[in-house]
């Protein structure tokens, strides 16, 4: 009987922890009355994301928590998709971040929350024949290559 007591207890307090919970301002942009509110989004990682639009993972095994930039790159990525947008025009308002951590410290998760926006009106470069002329300009320099040009050129066309 006491092996099986030791067992439950090493099983128990080898765990997880309960989430650990992070804030980060948007930083993507000022949040000011030229954004449009498109709505929420959110970006996930690692062992806790079944369920998701990112689907199951295996888990991290970080020491650390990542860099604010992480989630702030992955919540713009989704935000484009989600809402049919440049990635360059999304606006992000303050980022909840929550961990899946072990006892030991390691982070084997995260999920990120915000609301996305778009800036509108003067935020915005020029008419669409003007962007397309600087990108074609980027690509004959070598600035930006093929793909990235073609990319970025059918989110141009896409605001027609």
């Amino acid at each position: 009987m006491r092996p099986l007591l030791v067992l439950a207890l090493v099983l128990t307090v080898g765990g997880c922890t309960p989430q650990m919970h992070l804030t980060f301002p948007g930083g993507l942009g000022r949040w000011d009355s030229a954004v449009q509110s498109l709505g929420p989004v959110v970006a996930c990682a690692g062992g806790g994301c079944c369920g998701t639009d990112a689907g199951c993972q295996w888990p991290l095994a970080l020491t650390n928590p990542p860099e604010a930039y992480t989630y702030k790159a992955a919540l713009r990525d989704n935000a484009a998709k989600k809402y049919k947008v440049s990635p360059e025009e999304i606006v992000l308002g303050d980022i909840a971040v929550a961990l899946d951590a072990e006892l030991v410290g390691t982070v084997r998760g995260w999920n990120a929350t915000a609301t996305a926006g778009r800036r509108r009106g003067a935020e915005v470069k020029g008419t669409r024949e003007d962007r397309l002329r600087e990108l074609k300009d980027l690509l004959d320099k070598g600035l930006v290559d093929r793909a990235e040009h073609e990319r970025k050129r059918a989110a141009i066309l896409d605001e027609l």
